[in-house]
């Protein structure tokens, strides 16, 4: 039998030791528990604890138009970039064929919004944040909210990709009386 010469014993060597290392791996692996899989998990906030649904007065200050589309435009954004003046907020996470939603109806009540706001204007609570959303893909707007004193103040924002308007605003909301429509007061609990 005729011996091998010197570089190939070093590669069948090196050969062996890659194989060993990996069964090794392998059977570390295999003895090992497997990593759990983080998923993204979207928690839907306890409607009854957060008393969320109802009726809103919505305050809209005028927009600040970052774009130069809306210098040439006359004062009033289109129709569809206004929000309700007065909105209900509905425990309906359903859309307009019945499938599940991660958000819940809004229906616009009052204002010089255009009626198509009611088909696609949602509302969803994430952390201490109150958000309204409404967009049919070219234009729309959100309004962001969190709660200060028995009012909710924050920062609304709207777009329109084909005119390329851009525009931001403070916003404020306050609870309303469904029925009367009537600023509801704050509930006073005995101090004990």
């Amino acid at each position: 039998m005729r011996q091998k010469s010197l570089p190939q014993r070093i590669a069948a060597w090196a050969l062996v030791a890659l194989i060993a290392l990996t069964l090794l791996r392998v059977w570390d692996r295999m003895r090992s528990p497997p990593e759990p899989v983080v998923r993204d998990v979207i928690e839907r906030p306890d409607l009854v604890k957060w008393d969320i649904p109802g009726c809103y007065a919505l305050r809209v200050d005028p927009w600040e138009w970052t774009s130069v589309a809306a210098d040439s435009m006359a004062p009033d954004p289109p129709s569809f970039l206004i929000p309700p003046t007065r909105v209900r907020l509905t425990p309906d996470s359903t859309d307009q064929w019945r499938r599940s939603r991660v958000t819940y109806r809004a229906v616009p009540m009052t204002g010089d919004h255009d009626p198509r706001v009611g088909d696609y204007m949602r509302w969803v609570a994430r952390a201490d944040t109150l958000w309204l959303i409404w967009s049919d893909g070219r234009a729309g707007g959100g309004i962001a909210l969190r709660s200060v004193g028995d009012s909710l103040l924050g920062r609304a924002r709207v777009f329109d990709r084909v005119l390329d308007l851009d525009g931001s605003s403070t916003a404020a909301a306050w609870r309303l009386d469904c029925l009367t429509l009537e600023r509801r007061s704050a509930e006073r609990r005995v101090r004990r």
